[in-house]
């Protein structure tokens, strides 16, 4: 086994046989701008040691760093990766951090110390601290959706901050004795969330609850969030990862099949195929399609119906999943909406990564009926390779960290960060030009 291969099979794979989806002359092009832009963020981290922590800052940059040190072993990466996860650790202690979430709290620091602990062998008293602290977080949260399972904040339940993204990180510390008795109570206060109340889906979001915000200006009576980053897919997805890995409580594949065929009923389709919208109201009103992206819109949506149907064995929800990727890839770049944005959120990184779920999964996808497109021969490695094309147009030698996040309003925003920022960016290339498995898409729901 080569020195490449020990590493992608030290403890933190999530099961697949990972392979790339573009090779040649441009995975060669795109993996010496990963390790540039990865230098560039490093330079950035190592001159203010003042940098924002969590995974928008230090400690995404360190989820970088470790994937760069099972790649290229031994060239310091590892070093920069603890530099990173040491700082973090630091600004946790000094704002007094309790949030148990992904993007805004501890879960981060966990899943990047995970990702680095080499099957364990690191870490392990970071991880014992926060894992306890993120378990108990998540139970506090679970009892209160079990106690009213309806109209909950956003924040509480979704990928970024609440208890789906929460949940996806301690499904990969399901062996855990602590965490092995929490999941089901979290789980099935997640089913109990995807239920039916006396007023429809208890996932709509009330204007009380919804609050001052642009969401409810745009949807002044309450809504129905579409997004995976923020809205039902993420519980939809979560739900789905968690039957696959064995963790199945009492009416969780009714409520996977129930949000699924639900979510599929949102449809706003346009010339291309289907789409979604931020959100829905309670009564129906036209509605148009958001950006085509991991976060809100047809992309992110397309992979919870794809694991929905993975879970279920529904072929027709998979067949949904890969003919409103056919449609992404067919909308024009104006359209489209993503185009100019190279982050896994909101931009090219995070289709190219789905893109590259996609390429691997429809392989072994079975007797799904697909659209010819996509079952053409090499269609996703196509996009793919376009994708790739895209992001290193993007990249930018006058930055410091050679990618910009661009804002809602359009603003360009340098950051070193996972989500939006140049780590992102460069996972996504590394992932889609490499073979080692890239656990940290498990940190957005995608697999």
């Amino acid at each position: 086994m080569t020195q490449q291969a020990v590493r992608a099979a030290d403890g933190h794979t999530s099961g697949r046989r990972w392979r790339p989806v573009v090779s040649g002359v441009l995975a060669e092009r795109a993996g010496r701008r990963a390790l540039e832009v990865a230098g560039l963020v490093r330079q950035v981290v190592a001159g203010d040691p003042e940098y924002a922590g969590g995974l928008e800052g230090t400690a995404g940059a360190a989820v970088l760093f470790g994937q760069l040190d099972r790649i290229h072993p031994d060239q310091g990466w590892d070093v920069a990766a603890h530099e990173c996860v040491k700082l973090s650790v630091r600004e946790i202690e000094e704002t007094a951090n309790t949030e148990p979430g992904l993007f805004n709290g501890l879960g981060g620091l966990a899943f990047t110390a995970w990702s680095l602990s080499r099957g364990g062998t690191r870490y392990a008293g970071l991880l014992a601290g926060l894992d306890d602290r993120v378990t108990r977080g998540a139970v506090r949260l679970a009892e209160e959706f079990t106690a009213k399972p309806y109209d909950r904040p956003i924040v509480e339940y979704d990928v970024i901050s609440g208890l789906s993204g929460i949940t996806g990180y301690l499904l990969l510390r399901k062996d855990e004795p602590a965490v092995a008795e929490a999941l089901p109570k979290i789980l099935e206060a997640l089913v109990a969330f995807c239920g039916i109340g006396p007023g429809g889906p208890n996932w709509f979001v009330s204007p009380e609850t919804l609050g001052p915000a642009m969401l409810s200006d745009i949807f002044p009576a309450g809504m129905y969030n579409l997004g995976l980053a923020h809205g039902i897919p993420g519980p939809l997805a979560l739900l789905a990862l968690a039957y696959d890995a064995g963790q199945r409580v009492d009416g969780q594949l009714e409520a996977i099949e129930r949000v699924a065929h639900w979510l599929v009923d949102q449809r706003c389709d346009d010339e291309w195929g289907p789409g979604w919208s931020i959100g829905a109201e309670r009564e129906p009103t036209p509605r148009h399609a958001a950006h085509n992206a991991w976060c809100y819109g047809s992309a992110g949506v397309a992979r919870a119906l794809w694991l929905a149907g993975r879970a279920t064995g529904d072929d027709r929800l998979r067949a949904e999943a890969l003919e409103t990727m056919d449609g992404i890839y067919r909308r024009p770049s104006n359209v489209r909406g993503i185009d100019n944005s190279p982050g896994l959120c909101h931009g090219v990184g995070g289709l190219l990564q789905l893109t590259s779920l996609f390429a691997a999964e429809t392989a072994t996808a079975g007797d799904v009926a697909v659209p010819a497109e996509v079952t053409a021969a090499g269609a996703f490695e196509a996009e793919a390779a376009g994708q790739v094309e895209r992001l290193l147009e993007l990249f930018d030698p006058e930055l410091r960290t050679g990618y910009y996040a661009l804002e809602t309003e359009g603003a360009r925003n340098e950051s070193v960060g996972l989500l939006d920022g140049a780590a992102g960016a460069a996972l996504a290339l590394l992932a889609a030009t490499t073979a080692v498995d890239p656990v940290w898409d498990r940190l957005l729901l995608m697999a």
